[in-house]
């Protein structure tokens, strides 16, 4: 626990937000690493239609991958003081 607090008062000091906003943040952040972003196709460069330099990355999920960090991100939000 004291390693937890420790990286709270770093992620405090590193905020952008003025300390007195940041030492009141609650956050929890659930991601879905197993695909998507990771593993999409088309990827690439290209140029828009500006003119401009683009970078494309296509990200593709199932929806049984959806509902599982949803489950997992709700179930654990519930254990948190109830605060989704």
């Amino acid at each position: 626990m004291l390693i937890l607090y420790v990286y709270l008062i770093l992620l405090v000091d590193a905020s952008t937000l003025k300390k007195e906003v940041a030492e009141g943040v609650d956050l929890m952040v659930a991601r879905e690493l197993t695909g998507g972003i990771y593993f999409g196709k088309p990827r690439g460069f290209g140029t828009n239609e500006n003119g401009q330099e683009v970078r494309f990355n296509t990200e593709v999920y199932a929806t049984y991958k959806i509902d599982r960090i949803a489950r997992i991100a709700f179930q654990t939000a519930r254990k948190r003081r109830g605060k989704v």
